[in-house]
Formats: C-alpha cells, sequence, structure tokens
C-alpha cells in the first residue's frame, strides 16, 4: 500500500513538474514572439535545472529558444555552444532527416554565415540543401543565395555560380519583382556573372535590376544599394560618365539614410572606394570618418571571451574597411584628422586577440579571487570537452556546466573589469610616455585594391613624437617592390642574406622616407612591424652596409605594438631571480628507435645533434658566478615534459638550445607527426612553428608517438600558447627560424613569438635564419655576460652583443638573426 501511495505521489510531482514546465515554456514562446530576447535568456537560464522534467519535444523547444535567444543579444559564444548542442540533441533523438534537425542545421548555416565564417556555413548549409523538405520555398532560395555567396567568397566560383542559377529560379516564382529582396538578389548575382565573365547575363540582369530599381520611390530599401552595384559595373566596363551619375545617386541616397545599419556600411565602402580611385578625396574622406565611426566601436567592444576562431573571422570580414580608410589616408598624408584614426585603429587591430586574452588572464591572475581562476580553467576545460563528446547525457551535464561557468564567471568577473582603466589605447597616450628624444612608429601593410579590383598590398609608417599636435603619415613602398628587392637574395643561402643587409635597398625602401620626418635629436626608437616586415632583422638595415641602423640610435626597440609603452610591460631591466636552461638534446634517445627507422619521403630530415656544449657551459659559468640560481635540462633530461611543467612556476629567464622548425603551407602533406593528428588542419599555423626536445625524431620522421609518455618530443607554438609564462621575463630561443611563422598583417608572426607572448613572457630573443652554431655561442656568452655580469639591461645587453660580433669581424649572417621582441 504504502509503495502504491509513493508511486502516486511520484506521479503527482510529475505531472505537477510537467504542467511548471509547460507554463514557462509558453511564456519564454510568448517573450521569443515579443522578441524580448534579454527577458527570455534570463527565463530559461533560470529553469534550466528544471529542463529534466521536459518531454522530448519540449527539451528542444527549450534549445531552439535559448539558442535564437543568444543570437539575438549578440552572444555568439553561448549562440555556438547551443547551435551545437542543439544538433548533436536532435540527431541522437530524432536522426538526420526529422525536421527538428533539419532546421537546427539550417541555423546553424545562418550563424556561421552571419559570423562570416564560409567554410563552416557552407558545410551546415549544404547538409540542410541535402534534405530541405521541411523548408518554405523562400528559405530555401534564401539557403541557395547563402551557399552562392560563401563558395564565391571561398573562391569555389563553379559552385558558385550554380547555386546562383538555382535561387534565381526559386526567388522569380516565390516573390514579386518589387520584393525588396528579390531585387537585392537579382544585383548580387549580376555582380557575380560580371566578375566571372558571364557579360550578356550580367548585363540583362543589370539593367533589369535598374529598370525595377528606378520604378520605385526614392526611399525604397534597395535603390541605393542597386545604384551603387550598377555603377561598379558600369565602372568596370568603362561607361565613367554612367556610373559616375549612379555612384553619385547612391552618395546622395545613402547620405540622406540617419540609420546606418551593415547594409547601408556595404554602400558607404564601395562608395569610399570610388571616389578614393577617382581622386574625389573629399568625399572618400566623409565617407572614411563614417565607416570608421560604424566599425571602430565594433573592434572595440569585441568581447574579452570571443573565441579565437570568431575574433579571426571578424577581422577577415572588416578587414577591407581599414584597409579602405588607410588607403584614403595615404593619399591625404596632411590629414591630421585621417593620421589621428589610422593610428588608433592600428592600436586596436593589431595583436587584438593576443592583448584581449593577456588582458583576461593578468585579471584573473591579478584578482586573487581563487573561485575566479578555477572558473577561468573550468571554461577552458569545458570548451575542449565539449566538442569531443557524444553521448546526449554527458553533452547536456557538459553544456550545463559550461553555462553556469561562464554566467558565474561573468558575474564575479564584473567588480574587477569596473575597477580595471579603461583598455583602449590613444597615440596621444603613447605620445605621454615619450621623452623629447623618441618617437614611436607603427608600420601598417595594408591591401589598396586598384580599380579593377586586384589586389595590391601597400606599406606607410605611422610617426608620433613628443611635441607633435597629431601623427604624421609617411607613405612607403609596394609589397611587390619589397618582395622583388628580397627575392634578389636566397634567405637559404647566408652570404646571400648578409649581402641584403650590407645593401643600401631596405634602407632606401623603408627607412629614408621615415628618417626625413623624424627629429635630428632622437636617440630611442619604439617599432612596431607587420607582414613581411616581420621576417626583417630591421635594426640591421643600413646604407651600403654602414651604420646600421642599431648604431644610429642609443635604442630601437621592436615592439609588437607601440600600446606596450602604456600597457607598463616594457621593462629593460631584467628581473633575475630563477633561470632554467635547456641543451645538449639528445633528439633519439628512445632506445627503440634509431633514424634508421625512419622513411625516405617525410617531412626533412632528422634532427641531427646540437653542438652547444660551449654555449650552455658559458651561461652555466655566468649563473655560478653571478650567484643566479638555476637549473639545467640536458640531453635525455631536456624534455617537452619538462618544459610543460614550467606552467605558472615562478621562472624569470628561459634559455632553450634547440632545433627550432617552421613548416610551410607547401611542406604540410610531407609531415607525419602533422598528418598523424586529424584534429590538426592546414589553417592552424601554430601547429606548424616548433621546438624539438629530447626523443623529437621518432615522431618528427613516421609519427609515432613514443611509449608509456604523453610527450613526443614535439612542442608546438598552439601548445606553447596555452601555458602561463607570466613570470617569465626573458625568453632565449637559441634555436634556427624560431622568429618565422605564417605571417599574418594584423596578428603579426603566428608563431613561437605569439606563443610565448600568448602565455604570457615579456621579452623573446629568437632568430629570422639559419644562425652558425659557433657564431651563436659567442654571441649568448657576450649577451649574458652583458645581461648578468655587468648588469646591464636586456636591450643594453642585446646592443652590446651585435656590436662586439661586428667589431670582432663576424659577418652580419652570423649574428644579425638574432631579433628582441617587447
Amino acid at each position: 500500500m504504502i509503495k502504491k501511495l509513493l508511486i502516486l505521489l511520484l506521479l503527482f510531482v510529475s505531472i505537477e513538474n510537467f504542467a511548471q514546465e509547460a507554463k514557462f515554456l509558453r511564456e519564454a514562446e510568448q517573450l521569443y514572439q515579443q522578441k524580448k530576447y534579454e527577458t527570455l535568456i534570463r527565463l530559461l537560464e533560470n529553469n534550466s535545472r528544471a529542463i529534466k522534467y521536459l518531454t522530448i519535444d519540449d527539451l528542444v523547444i527549450f534549445w531552439v529558444y535559448l539558442s535564437q535567444g543568444y543570437l539575438n543579444v549578440d552572444e555568439p559564444i553561448l549562440a555556438e555552444r547551443a547551435l551545437l548542442y542543439r544538433k548533436k540533441l536532435t540527431e541522437q533523438l530524432y536522426g538526420k532527416n526529422h525536421i527538428s534537425y533539419i532546421h537546427t542545421i539550417y541555423d546553424m548555416g545562418r550563424f556561421y554565415f552571419a559570423q562570416r565564417r564560409y567554410a563552416e556555413a557552407v558545410q551546415y548549409l549544404e547538409e540542410t540543401e541535402n534534405n530541405p523538405n521541411p523548408l518554405t520555398a523562400e528559405q530555401y532560395a534564401s539557403l541557395l543565395y547563402s551557399l552562392a555567396v560563401s563558395y564565391d567568397v571561398l573562391g569555389e566560383l563553379t559552385v558558385s555560380d550554380e547555386f546562383y542559377s538555382e535561387a534565381f529560379k526559386i526567388y522569380r516564382d516565390v516573390l514579386t519583382e518589387n520584393d525588396s529582396n528579390y531585387l537585392r538578389f537579382v544585383v548580387d548575382y549580376a555582380t557575380f556573372c560580371d566578375k566571372t565573365f558571364q557579360n550578356q547575363k550580367a548585363k540583362d540582369l543589370f539593367e533589369k535590376a535598374k529598370e525595377l530599381a528606378l520604378k520605385q520611390p526614392k526611399d525604397y530599401p534597395s535603390t541605393a544599394y542597386i545604384a551603387n552595384r550598377v555603377a561598379q559595373y558600369y565602372f568596370n566596363q568603362g561607361f565613367y560618365t554612367k556610373a559616375d551619375d549612379f555612384f553619385n545617386m547612391s552618395y546622395e541616397l545613402t547620405m540622406k539614410d540617419s540609420i546606418y545599419s551593415y547594409a547601408r556600411m556595404t554602400e558607404f565602402f564601395a562608395l569610399a572606394q570610388y571616389y578614393n580611385w577617382n581622386k574625389d578625396y573629399s568625399k572618400a574622406r566623409t565617407l572614411a570618418l563614417l565607416l570608421n565611426d560604424y566599425y571602430k566601436p565594433q573592434m572595440e567592444k569585441n568581447a574579452l571571451l570571443l573565441s579565437e576562431a570568431s575574433r579571426e573571422s571578424f577581422w577577415i570580414s572588416i578587414e577591407p574597411v581599414f584597409s579602405i580608410i588607410f588607403s584614403i589616408a595615404r593619399n591625404c598624408p596632411t590629414d591630421s584628422v585621417l593620421a589621428d584614426i589610422c593610428y588608433n585603429n592600428q592600436l586596436v587591430n593589431k595583436a587584438n586577440l593576443l592583448y584581449s586574452v593577456l588582458k583576461m588572464k593578468d585579471i584573473v591572475q591579478k584578482s586573487g579571487n581563487i573561485e575566479l581562476k578555477n572558473l577561468y580553467q573550468t571554461i577552458r576545460q569545458t570548451e575542449q570537452e565539449f566538442v569531443q563528446l557524444s553521448d546526449s547525457i554527458a553533452l547536456q551535464e557538459t553544456y550545463q556546466k559550461f553555462v553556469e561557468s561562464y554566467s558565474d564567471f561573468n558575474q564575479k568577473l564584473q567588480p574587477y573589469l569596473s575597477s580595471q582603466k579603461e583598455d583602449i589605447v590613444s597615440w596621444q597616450d603613447i605620445q605621454k610616455q615619450l621623452k623629447p628624444d623618441e618617437a614611436a612608429i607603427e608600420f601598417v601593410c595594408f591591401n589598396e585594391l586598384d580599380a579593377n579590383g586586384k589586389n595590391n598590398f601597400v606599406y606607410m609608417a605611422l610617426l608620433i613624437q613628443k611635441d607633435w599636435n597629431c601623427p604624421k603619415i609617411v607613405p612607403l613602398c609596394e609589397e611587390n617592390e619589397l618582395l622583388r628587392t628580397m627575392s634578389k637574395y636566397s634567405f637559404k643561402n647566408l652570404k646571400s642574406v648578409g649581402a641584403l643587409y650590407n645593401s643600401n635597398e631596405l634602407y632606401n625602401l623603408l627607412w629614408e622616407p621615415v628618417k626625413k620626418h623624424l627629429s635630428d635629436n632622437v636617440k630611442n626608437v619604439y617599432y612596431s612591424t607587420s607582414s613581411f616586415l616581420d621576417i626583417l632583422s630591421f635594426q640591421n638595415i643600413s646604407k651600403a652596409g654602414k651604420n646600421r641602423l642599431y648604431e644610429s640610435y642609443t635604442n630601437m626597440y621592436r615592439l609588437s605594438s607601440t600600446r606596450e609603452l602604456v600597457q607598463g610591460s616594457l621593462n629593460n631591466v631584467l628581473d633575475a631571480q630563477q633561470a632554467v636552461i635547456f641543451g645538449q638534446i639528445n633528439y633519439d634517445s628512445d632506445k627503440n628507435y634509431t633514424n634508421s627507422q625512419s622513411k625516405s619521403t617525410v617531412c626533412r630530415e632528422p634532427f641531427d645533434t646540437i653542438e652547444d656544449k660551449n654555449e650552455i657551459n658559458a651561461i652555466v659559468n655566468i649563473c655560478n658566478n653571478t650567484g643566479l640560481s638555476y637549473a639545467t635540462y640536458l640531453g635525455n633530461e631536456a624534455t617537452e615534459e619538462v618544459l610543460k611543467s614550467l606552467n605558472g612556476r615562478t621562472v624569470s629567464l628561459l634559455h632553450i638550445s634547440a632545433h627550432g622548425a617552421y613548416i610551410h603551407l607547401d611542406d604540410f602533406e610531407k609531415c607525419p607527426w602533422l598528418n598523424q593528428n586529424k584534429e590538426i588542419q592546414e589553417d592552424y599555423p601554430m601547429q606548424r612553428s616548433l621546438l624539438a626536445f629530447a626523443g623529437a625524431n621518432k615522431y618528427w620522421l613516421t609519427g609515432d608517438k613514443p611509449a608509456n609518455t604523453m610527450n613526443d618530443g614535439i612542442l608546438s607554438a598552439q601548445e606553447i600558447s596555452k601555458l602561463d609564462f607570466s613570470g617569465l621575463d626573458l625568453v632565449v630561443l637559441s634555436a634556427c627560424q624560431s622568429a618565422l611563422g605564417d605571417i599574418n598583417s594584423n596578428e603579426g608572426i603566428l608563431g613561437l613569438a605569439r606563443a610565448f607572448k600568448l602565455a604570457g613572457a615579456k621579452t623573446l630573443i629568437l632568430s629570422l635564419w639559419d644562425v652558425p652554431q659557433q657564431a651563436t655561442g659567442i654571441f649568448m656568452s657576450h649577451f649574458y655576460k652583458a645581461l648578468l655580469t655587468d648588469k646591464k639591461g636586456k636591450h643594453d645587453a642585446f646592443k652590446y652583443a651585435q656590436k662586439q660580433m661586428q667589431d670582432s669581424d663576424y659577418s652580419i649572417e652570423d649574428w644579425g638573426g638574432f631579433i628582441m621582441i617587447d
């Protein structure tokens, strides 16, 4: 009897719970219909623990509302996680042919499309396209339209054409000719046809779009957009008078509209390009200011926790906008307002991800709040777990943990964020840090599209001195000119590298124009490079081999960004407390493996033994003589595992004498250790820059992991970036090519330097090319003697070592490859 009563009681409680949940879902539906998304999210999050009482169908509805809520309040991290969970949940509950699953992947495709992450958008939109039954005809046409645009951006023009054609057939049937969406599609399709030399089709579609648009009132939503695209078409066809009429029409209409939407910005962008090409700099400047006012705040408010992939995609999508602003400024070098904007934009754009990650780490670390630190680690851990799970219960628990941790973290973070000074750095902030005899320089590389749509990357310098009213814009060279100069010299031949730095070609291209604007009293120069300038030993540029830049100034400080002057991390004095030294590494430490087991067609030669005994002994002797506490890891003890064990420890100086490597995309397929890792894709450059530790040859040559260890001897830049080296004041990588990596005009070199910076290290010494071992040992001896024995500053010690090598008649190629970066 008691058992029956308990069953009845449980049944009654369940019925009550179902009724209660049905009530909160009805309320959620009303909020969703009313577009009260923030209230909707709070309601759903507050009831998240009760979803175990929901029916299967209501559980799916819960996640639909939650994901849509996050999408509409611009929470891309939580929106993406909710969509991924929805996908896995609906797939497990219903299968891939069910309406709920299909609508989910359709939403995912549209989400990634809106985020400009086109490769991911294609993945989900194509899956939807293969089973579109639940979609309306207009939704299906929109899906095809999105696929067409995505494949166009990705360079798959034939596939894009097929989707445009199919979408066009449906749009003609389901939309009227006066529909704004139809007209936008027609003119976009016409633009694509013009781009792909379908001349007659492009002409017919443009004429149709123009005819329909001109019939509409001038305040019709698409008129300015269509006029803009028609103008571009006439311009490309050489009908410049007609083009000018339609560009001016578009300009007039867009300037009347006080609501500046993303769609309106695309029109501003095209107009700015046209007036810049046409040398109508007055209108171009007006549009540049409007574009800047719209996009600059988006960059500044980019959330600290925005994922790396989202941030990179976001930058790719808006980079052309900042390029056109830079281009207009380059054509108006005396315009103080544009100079102000350009320097500030460079500070926001360059290394944006690096500084936001470091800022978050710094806030959490300095908070002293153990709970906040634990939540931060939980978030990072659950992000990794989530993508690997397939069990629905485990997924639900992991997602719940992520959402709760994320919400708690944001709540607990607020007091520390509010106590932080504003993190937006301006050129005036940098100027305040300069002395009268100092200058700061940002070198900028941007794409200045020509009138035919051809890429043309160019360089300019932005200069600041103490008493200037605004930065100065100094146009430099085109990238093609720089690359032609560099290609005369083989970087695989050290003598040829030396010849480059003993000529005056780099000086004439990059420094002579800058020098004309610098005051004669300038002694210290703080500079930050971009794009291919990142792989130059800038300090060693000379005028025919004489008066190298490092000799011409008291100091030349190479910075990740000149904002380092404000961040407070620039410190010339070494905080020498504890040193860790790696060297004399045995790359064949696995006794069950020899080089003879390697394949003949694999990724490069095995790592051979480095003759660095003299280098390591010299450093150890200097540490002993100066009383600096140190630990050495040599031979078989110099393992990847030991390096990782330094995570979070108090180490001020790290010296690594090892083989370094940068795997270019052309060599990707030849690397067994890369191919064995299915999660590594070609677009992850931080996986292709590395340091080799004990036992590395087995994995390097065959892709086979050593037995009984998680460490394979290959330490990638990606792995380093996840460590906590915030206590490291100086990292010295006595390793070939350690400064190389994929070149990213926004984030700099994507390699070991970026990795150690992300991990929190302050100052780095790396090499740009293969440096001879004997010369390296002598260079390091000079450097450490000056740094530790003579107590010189880091930069002074580095300059001292350079000068000693030069005075000892060592060639520039023997020592000039080493650079110091703050």
